[in-house]
């Protein structure tokens, strides 16, 4: 079993003495290059795990589930297993599994926030349980962002809206859906997300987002952003890329049975089949 990458080990590089303990004993401490080179020496060493488990690996899923699990490459190979029999069980998706979602026009991909990621839409106010089930917007999510993927996007930004709109639905937060959402965005999105901006966010929110961030790891949560008001959403995204009825400007209407943005070309998608998992201990 390959060994865990990314940690500095316990070379005897070039270091500074220093006096250590009450005895005066003098302890080399290693050096800032040494360091750096011993966690390129892990990263590497980590790479070649992963990829000795799986040699036919997209770089860009390498590089981001190894981040994901902290260069700890039999932990990462793990997650890529399961990753790829999601992806196999669900991608692409149907049209017909995610249409009674599509049609409330709850989740929109739109055109980019100000960093450079693809920027997602969701109208929580549009949220309905009625008209499709939970797992069914968890799914429609997965088919947007596949889409955002196959479009170019190597990460995304999703904007939720959880003020009223009239006539919707305006259901409280489903913290079961947040939960689900927040499961496949992780496991199989990894280092994907640039920021989850929330607005505008209500200061009794606060209860309801310390129920729903225990199911959202540390580093995904420090992407999230909770805004009182439209008015900070502007430093992340531009007004015209957000429709109006959620402080936006854009009147455009997207097709519903569509989610990628107007004049959009988008690739055939390319069934998926789950490589069998290798036998790496750890997780």
């Amino acid at each position: 079993t390959p060994a865990a990458g990314g940690c500095s080990g316990s070379g005897s590089g070039s270091g500074v003495e220093q006096p250590g303990g009450d005895a005066g004993v003098l302890q080399r401490q290693p050096s800032a290059s040494s360091s750096r080179r011993e966690s390129r020496q892990g990263d590497d060493a980590a790479h070649a795990a992963f990829l000795e488990a799986y040699p036919d690996a997209p770089r860009e899923d390498v590089e981001k589930f190894l981040v994901a699990r902290k260069m700890n490459a039999p932990a990462a190979v793990s997650m890529y297993a399961r990753c790829l029999e999601w992806r196999a069980r669900t991608l692409p998706v149907q049209l017909s599994a995610v249409e009674s979602a599509l049609q409330t026009g709850t989740i929109m991909l739109r055109g980019w926030a100000k960093d450079g990621s693809r920027l997602v839409v969701f109208r929580g106010s549009l949220y309905d349980v009625a008209a499709a089930e939970r797992e069914e917007y968890v799914l429609l999510a997965a088919y947007a962002l596949d889409n955002a993927i196959r479009l170019g996007a190597d990460r995304f930004s999703i904007l939720v809206y959880v003020g009223g709109i009239p006539g919707a639905p305006n259901a409280p937060p489903d913290l079961k859906f947040i939960a689900a959402l927040a499961s496949t965005l992780s496991n199989n999105f990894p280092e994907r997300l640039a920021k989850l901006i929330i607005y505008p966010f209500p200061w009794w929110g606060r209860a309801i987002w310390n129920t729903a961030k225990v199911f959202i790891d540390p580093k995904t949560r420090g992407n999230v952003v909770l805004l009182p008001t439209f008015d900070g959403v502007h430093e992340f995204v531009s007004a015209d890329e957000i429709p109006v009825g959620i402080g936006g400007t854009d009147r455009g209407e997207l097709d519903p049975y569509r989610l990628d943005p107007p004049g959009a070309e988008l690739p055939a998608a390319e069934s998926q089949a789950a490589a069998p998992a290798p036998d790496v201990a750890g997780d």
